[in-house]
């Protein structure tokens, strides 16, 4: 994997897709997926034209483009779908006091350097694995 720091919107949204690609897409689409993104990843410099290799990848496959885009629609947090919420609003719900806002989940980082895999704790019960490129431990970032 790659530094994350530094990147464009849309690099940090395939960054997202890269730590579910087969959850994404399965693992027979997936892993190919995945190893094509951080090839391009590693070998293309930051900017428009990475960008652009990045989305002709991710573009292969529909299911991976609505993922990137639900991502991208998250900005500045960058979470994958599934942990993104919306308040909930009806006729019947009174909302509690004070701002409401989304719950935040425990994101985990590989400490190795150059690294850039990142991880979000969809909920307590959930291991946190290793990362996938070095079989380091992750830190809680």
């Amino acid at each position: 994997m790659v530094e994350p720091v530094g990147g464009s919107d849309y690099c940090r949204a395939v960054e997202v897709l890269l730590g579910r690609a087969e959850d994404v897409l399965g693992p027979r689409a997936g892993r190919p997926l995945a190893a094509r993104l951080e090839a391009v990843l590693r070998r293309a410099a930051d900017g428009a034209a990475r960008d652009a290799e990045l989305e002709a990848v991710v573009d292969e496959h529909a299911t991976a483009t609505a993922f990137v885009e639900a991502v991208l629609a998250d900005a500045p947090r960058f979470r994958a779908p599934d942990l993104q919420s919306e308040p909930v609003r009806g006729v019947t719900y009174q909302g509690l006091p004070g701002a409401p806002g989304p719950i935040t989940a425990d994101r985990f980082r590989c400490p190795t350097a150059g690294c850039g895999f990142e991880w979000v704790r969809p909920a307590l019960g959930h291991r946190v694995p290793p990362c996938p490129s070095h079989g380091a431990a992750l830190g809680r970032v």
